[in-house]
């Protein structure tokens, strides 16, 4: 079972003081560093400094105080490269309720990250192309605009934020209704 856990999960554990004394294979790994040089450091050998100092603070208050902890954290490959983990903490307390040692479980969740990353910047500039096309553009759901331009807007004589949402029908109506 062991051997499941150590293929999937970036394990650690540390002490009291945050000074790791495991690490995983897969940790070595991804961080880069041979297990000789994890041990003895605490994590900040991994730090990004892509979070803000109340991130780290924020997290040793609460697995300090005994409390599990998870978020997202980028860390720094030895070589200089970012990735991103899933990460739970669970502090494992003496019979006072006071840490002993701290277990970390990761996942990588680099390529997520990255992939909604594209799929953000995509959007974006679908968006900024809708806005900037020169005709009239229009999607629809049930008769509904979900999404149109202001090009589109004008031509049916609207604003855009008069159609976007409502129903087709009116629109029909009106542009079947005899001009003069």
């Amino acid at each position: 079972m062991f051997q499941a856990v150590n293929s999937h999960a970036i394990v650690s554990i540390a002490d009291a003081a945050g000074r790791i004394v495991y690490a995983n294979p897969l940790f070595c790994r991804i961080s880069g560093y041979d297990l000789g040089e994890l041990l003895g450091q605490n994590h900040r050998i991994v730090k990004s400094s892509l979070h803000p100092p109340e991130f780290f603070r924020q997290m040793w208050e609460t697995i300090a105080a005994g409390r599990v902890w998870q978020g997202e954290v980028c860390n720094r490959h030895k070589s200089g490269g970012l990735y991103w983990v899933q990460a739970t903490i669970f502090p494992c307390l003496d019979a006072a309720g006071l840490p002993t040692h701290y277990v970390s479980v990761r996942t990588d969740v680099t390529q997520q990250r990255l992939q909604m990353e594209e799929i953000t910047r995509l959007a974006l500039e679908r968006e900024e192309l809708l806005r900037l096309a020169p005709v009239g553009i229009a999607s629809l759901d049930e008769r509904r605009f979900t999404r149109l331009n202001e090009a589109f807007a004008n031509l049916l004589g609207y604003r855009v934020e008069e159609l976007l949402g409502g129903s087709t029908r009116p629109c029909a109506a009106r542009m079947a209704a005899p001009s003069g």
